[in-house]
């Protein structure tokens, strides 16, 4: 059982870190840092998880569309309060 409670998912600006050019198209992998703020409804906000997104993105005729995206924490350890992905 979980307390009810808002959840706040901050991402940053994208830094791109290569541009390939294949047979296929178009492929770019970026980085992006990330926040959860947790807040319950009757309690402070906290920093529930921090980290970073590993994308790749492939430019299609309908426009730019992510294929990939890891998210690797800044901590080994993970809440096991985590009932829905990050």
């Amino acid at each position: 059982y979980h307390d009810p409670y808002y959840q706040r998912h901050i991402v940053g600006t994208p830094r791109i870190l290569a541009v390939e050019r294949t047979l296929a198209g178009e492929r770019i992998r970026a980085e992006a840092n990330y926040t959860v703020i947790r807040t319950k409804y009757d309690g402070e906000s906290t920093v529930f998880s921090a980290g970073f997104y590993r994308d790749e993105i492939v430019r299609t005729p309908q426009g730019l569309k992510l294929q990939s995206r890891l998210c690797v924490y800044d901590s080994e350890m993970i809440a096991n309060s985590v009932i829905y992905p990050i």
